[in-house]
């Protein structure tokens, strides 16, 4: 469904319909939400998907996204929290780099966040600012501009 979010949320909810055990379509279903702006309702599916299977390979992909939730709420510690438990798994995760980077500049950890920063910029030295859009397809203006923000100050060159 590239880019097509509000499609997805259509195919997402059928497909909690027919299992609403499915920890994958609750995962989903959390990453549309955060797009959409509403990241409490992401963070009960994301809690819902780590609950129905909590011994998933992939769950450092849930603790991620939990982690963009709570940064959206404006819950900086809990994001940082989330992404840190996805980074003891995959230590280079990308996507949880950038949400653990934003998070600890929200919450006034800044040089934390300049060591992950640094972190990320060795694992791709080509990102920057101007490609942040092409990586989520955040709706709310102010989720983006927090985001963007927060990395910038973090040290991600334009």
């Amino acid at each position: 469904m590239s880019g097509d979010v509000d499609s997805g949320v259509c195919l997402i909810e059928q497909a909690l319909l027919f299992n609403p055990y499915s920890a994958r379509a609750h995962y989903v279903s959390g990453w549309l939400r955060i797009f959409l702006g509403k990241p409490d309702l992401a963070i009960e599916n994301l809690v819902r998907a780590l609950r129905l299977s909590p011994s998933d390979p992939l769950a450092f992909k849930v603790s991620a996204a939990l982690s963009y939730a709570h940064l959206f709420a404006g819950r900086y510690d809990q994001a940082s929290k989330a992404a840190e438990a996805a980074l003891r798994v995959r230590p280079d995760y990308l996507t949880a780099l950038r949400a653990a980077t934003a998070a600890k500049v929200l919450s006034g950890r800044t040089d934390e966040a300049r060591r992950l920063m640094t972190r990320m910029q060795q694992l791709n030295p080509r990102m920057r600012l101007c490609h942040l859009a092409d990586l989520l397809p955040l709706r709310r203006r102010q989720d983006f501009a927090r985001w963007s923000e927060a990395l910038s100050k973090a040290g991600l060159p334009e």
